[in-house]
């Protein structure tokens, strides 16, 4: 056996594991961010850790932690935490919806990371939900919807005429 061949079966050997545990750690952190028992500062950064895998239960996890209030307790955190990690999921119709529904939250930052994960997330389609916050009495809105509409405009590269 080469020494190249060796090593490739060394790191295969090491990783492996890693990789096939990865799912298991995903939904052990998914059952404690579910879990009401389980401090709102831990479940936090628990979704925090799990968001980026970008991968369908998560998604739903957030979603239900945005829209079930015996798992958020309209704790803000909760809320902003949830709507914030749903920024790993492009184009996809459920974390729109919630994004959709948190810019219509009474608490300003979870309205603004929703604008925010809304222009990462959305559509050309999208730019007329925004565009309500660009009058806004409230500075951070109205910028945090321009530069969310911009980076639409600048992703989807659609054209400003056609605004």
């Amino acid at each position: 056996m080469t020494k190249k061949a060796l090593m490739v079966l060394l790191i295969i050997s090491v990783l492996a594991p890693a990789i096939a545990f990865a799912g298991d750690k995903v939904d052990e952190k998914i059952a404690m961010i579910l879990d009401s028992r389980v401090g709102w500062m831990e479940r936090v950064k628990l979704m925090d850790e799990v968001a980026p895998a970008g991968i369908p239960k998560v998604k739903e996890t957030l979603a239900n932690v945005f829209y079930d209030s015996m798992v958020n307790f309209g704790c803000p955190s909760m809320l902003y935490h949830a709507v914030s990690g749903l920024r790993y999921f492009p184009y996809d119709s459920k974390a729109i919806e919630v994004a959709r529904e948190g810019m219509g939250n009474r608490e300003p930052l979870v309205r603004m990371i929703s604008i925010e994960v809304l222009g990462m997330i959305g559509s050309e389609n999208d730019i007329d939900y925004l565009r309500p916050f660009l009058a806004s009495r409230h500075s951070f809105e109205s910028s945090t919807a321009q530069v969310a509409i911009d980076t639409i405009i600048k992703r989807t590269r659609m054209v400003e005429k056609k605004l």
